[in-house]
């Protein structure tokens, strides 16, 4: 315990200490990783801005990782213009570091944060009036560490690799070493490798997470089968045994759904190597540019948006124009891909139309398809490698605060999301059952129904065939009654008694096949009623009414109550003997007379049987 406390006050003394030493206020880039922040120092960062703008932020944590570390959630709005009430504020969420080596997407989120707080520190005309409009109605969350545990790995291998590189930031080797590092969490997966230990978060979400198309892909000179990539536990893919398996990933999720963002940016890094393998797959983009990817990222056509409504596509659409106007380069292209003489800074589009790829199990096409946020994947392009310049990190991210804001603008006047939630292929088939299974069954009953009356008709030459129809279930209907009404008394009646009568009637040998229902050998076993081995076990598990009971007898003595029981039976059994022998509606009529003498003949037995059961034959 005094270890534990310790181990606390040490923290404690540092995230001080750290605090003291950095500030939003100060030189952007000033982290001890090259210039990048590392994951204490954004904390760091994170409680400063809280104590120094109480008014316009929150700091939460929405969960803890693999190893224990909290994730930190930050919302920036103005709560005391009270305009629009903040909890009819639209939600724009924007996440950064899903992958713990693509540090630029984390230093651009914190560069849009620093100057929604300050925006004084950008000069930059109209840009304290629109960033005063945008806090004043809309709740910017952001979560700028999904992935403390890789971070955190991350930031080991740097200081290792520093230690054996004293020119880290021109030394070629180092970089591309870096640009190689996992992109996974901490996961208890192929841990004998502790580089390519975890589970790449990206695709840890329950929507299409195992749907891999198309069948293959081509790495390097390999064709490899898809479900390997995302499978292979030691794969930079892999995706995890089962959605939302990691803790990250779920705390990820619950956020999503208790804020309920109209607008959501899961930022990423792009590399200009990257650009360059992508462009000899048929992919031409010009390094540099940064890509907007839609939902659906698994969908294996060139362009999504053809399972995607046609309304929500031209507003992802427009999104992308929103920003390309905003960037200062507001190409022409944005969603297609063409070049033109002055390129937009953002290509949007589906993964396959400008990624070559696809990608299941997305946290795009979850929150999506599932929140109904429409959410992109900004994949930030303009770095060489993973770790730019130290110079560099401030240009590079600062580029694409107008945008950003832009995007988050447009939360104001985002539409409902029209394409409808997908569901699961089992999910569908059941839908699909529920909705069209009575109308089928509707429809094999009426073809049942008319082939039957053509046969009456025309073939057996029945006349009347719907009144003799009503007759029949009528009938159907009366004798079922009987028959209920006599099983009734029957379960009811005293089981000592029923035995007795079983032995009596037993002792009488009259029934060849037993006492139950057995008129003679010939006619063998009544098929209306059960065999003698299910009638014993329902007889010793039955209860009996009145006991064996006895009440006073007017006429002296006691009569027990099973003789009125008997007595009900002896009436149904005459009820529905005069059922049965009821003439009329019987195919009888046009010259069967051996159907009447038959029914007959099953009334008799039916009121033999009985009264043999009950001692009465």
């Amino acid at each position: 315990m005094n270890k534990r406390v310790l181990v606390l006050s040490l923290l404690a003394a540092a995230h001080a200490a750290l605090a003291a030493s950095l500030s939003w206020d100060s030189t952007f880039a000033g982290g001890s990783l090259n210039g990048f922040y590392s994951y204490d120092e954004v904390n760091s960062l994170l409680h400063e801005a809280s104590k120094q703008h109480p008014d316009m932020t929150e700091l939460i944590r929405i969960g803890e990782t693999v190893e224990g570390r909290p994730i930190p959630c930050m919302t920036i709005t103005n709560k005391t213009d009270k305009t629009v009430p903040l909890h009819k504020r639209p939600v724009v969420l924007i996440t950064s570091l899903t992958s713990p080596r693509e540090v630029l997407s984390l230093m651009t989120v914190l560069y849009t944060m620093r100057v929604l707080l300050n925006p004084t520190l950008e000069p930059s005309d109209g840009l304290l009036a629109s960033v005063s409009a945008l806090t004043a109605t809309t709740k910017l969350i952001f979560v700028p560490v999904v992935n403390p545990d890789g971070y955190e790995a991350f930031r080991r291998q740097f200081e290792r690799l520093s230690r054996t590189n004293s020119d880290r930031e021109s030394n070629e080797a180092y970089r591309l070493t870096f640009d190689k590092f996992s992109k996974k969490n901490r996961g208890d997966y192929c841990s004998a490798d502790d580089l390519k230990r975890g589970v790449n978060l990206v695709y840890n979400f329950d929507y299409m997470w195992d749907t891999y198309l198309p069948e293959n892909e081509k790495i390097d000179a390999n064709t490899i089968p898809r479900s390997n990539i995302f499978s292979d536990e030691c794969g930079n893919r892999y995706h995890g045994p089962a959605p939302f398996s990691e803790p990250e990933t779920e705390a990820l999720r619950n956020c999503f759904k208790h804020e309920k963002p109209k607008l959501a940016i899961f930022m990423r890094q792009r590399l200009d190597v990257e650009d360059a393998e992508f462009s000899r797959s048929g992919v031409s983009i010009e390094p540099g540019r940064s890509r907007v990817v839609f939902p659906y990222t698994y969908a294996p056509e060139p362009t999504a948006n053809m399972f995607v409504n046609e309304n929500d596509w031209s507003f992802f659409n427009s999104l992308v124009e929103s920003m390309n106007t905003a960037s200062g380069a507001p190409g022409s292209d944005s969603g297609s891909g063409r070049k033109t003489d002055v390129p937009a800074m953002y290509v949007g589009g589906g993964a396959m139309e400008i990624l070559g790829m696809t990608m299941p199990g997305t946290d795009v096409d979850w929150a999506f398809d599932q929140v109904g946020a429409f959410s992109v994947s900004l994949q930030l392009g303009g770095a060489e490698h993973s770790l730019p310049m130290k110079q560099d990190i401030e240009k590079l991210a600062s580029k694409h605060l107008h945008p950003i804001l832009s995007f988050a603008a447009r939360a104001l006047d985002a539409p409902k999301k029209q394409t409808p939630k997908h569901r699961s292929i089992l999910h569908t088939k059941i839908g699909r059952a529920v909705t069209y299974g009575p109308l089928v069954a509707g429809i094999v009953l009426l073809t049942v129904l008319s082939i039957g009356y053509v046969i009456a008709r025309f073939y057996l030459k029945y006349d009347r065939i719907w009144e003799r129809f009503r007759t029949g279930a009528e009938r159907f209907r009366r004798r079922w009654t009987l028959y209920k009404e006599y099983s009734a008394v029957r379960t009811g009646s005293s089981r000592k008694q029923r035995r007795s009568n079983r032995d009596t009637s037993n002792r009488r040998g009259s029934r060849a096949g037993g006492p139950f229902f057995v008129v003679d050998e010939e006619a063998g076993q009544d098929p209306f009623w059960p065999d003698e081995d299910e009638v014993e076990d329902e007889l010793d598990g039955a209860p009996s009414i009145g006991g064996g009971a006895s009440r006073p007898n007017p006429a002296g003595g006691h009569q027990d109550d099973d003789d009125d029981d008997d007595d009900a039976i002896e009436a149904l059994a005459e009820a529905w003997r005069n059922e049965m022998l009821q003439p009329g509606a019987l195919p009888s009529e046009r010259g069967s007379g051996g159907v009447v003498s038959r029914v007959t003949g099953l009334g008799s037995r039916m009121a033999s049987s009985v009264s043999s059961w009950f001692g009465r034959g």
